[in-house]
């Protein structure tokens, strides 16, 4: 099941907000515990970036962004970038190894996914501890390891959880669709090709080449992007055209 938003924050993100334990569960609990979001689609996000803001003790950051008619509103959450100068990185490791994700920080502006991250995760909180499920999911890298997904695994466990983007593969259509909607065909028929080729388990490995640090932060913290195996985008390979991927299928 791939989400398109960031699964972990830098590394050293918990640390600073004073969070004890393993740093993504305790990441995802917190965020869970401080963000609202209901039926209504009225969340709470830019006020949970303040609260976050003031915990981790920067009056600049690092979290920003929000909507201009909000100025004034928030004692700890700055409208503009600030500078990250304070011992958390403004990207994560495996969006060094490609070109477009906006940072987690950024929370309002064009190509901003702070937001998403901030509602996103209490939601697959809640997935991954439903009774229906907590049996049956795991999510990646978190709980699996970077490394290959086998059959006994996944009998055991046949939900993944996984952070996708759906950038990484452009699309081609001659159809007149919505970008977003193109972009998600074009990474599922390019996920859809590895598994017909026996091969979607081995992207699960991440990037072979990461440092033995970079690797445990990716596990325990930061987590990775779904396809993102080496230090270049998988959209360096030719187009999908999702017109004929999906051809004679519901």
């Amino acid at each position: 099941v791939g989400f398109d938003f960031p699964f972990g924050y830098p590394s050293g993100a918990a640390k600073a907000l004073g969070l004890a334990g393993m740093p993504w569960r305790a990441t995802w609990k917190t965020l869970a515990d401080c963000v609202s979001d209901d039926e209504e689609n009225h969340n709470n996000r830019f006020e949970a970036a303040d609260q976050l803001n003031q915990k981790i003790g920067h009056r600049e950051g690092p979290f920003w962004g929000h909507p201009y008619q909000h100025k004034g509103h928030y004692l700890n959450l700055p409208n503009r970038r600030p500078p990250y100068d304070y011992g958390l990185g403004e990207k994560r490791i495996c969006e060094r190894f490609i070109t477009g994700p906006q940072p987690v920080w950024k929370l309002n502006g064009a190509g901003s996914v702070g937001g998403q991250t901030l509602t996103g995760l209490p939601v697959v909180h809640a997935l991954r501890n439903d009774s229906r499920l907590r049996k049956r999911s795991r999510i990646w890298p978190f709980e699996t390891g970077l490394k290959t997904l086998g059959a006994d695994e996944l009998k055991r466990h046949p939900v993944v959880f996984a952070e996708i983007y759906p950038s990484l593969v452009p699309p081609c259509s001659s159809s007149e669709q919505v970008k977003d909607a193109l972009q998600v065909q074009a990474i599922a028929a390019y996920m859809a090709e590895f598994d017909k080729r026996g091969r979607l388990k081995e992207l699960f490995e991440g990037a072979p080449d990461l440092e033995p640090d970079e690797r445990r932060s990716v596990e325990r913290e930061e987590a990775w992007i779904l396809g993102v195996v080496k230090r270049r985008s998988i959209s360096d390979a030719a187009k999908v055209h999702v017109d004929t991927a999906f051809a004679g299928t519901d």
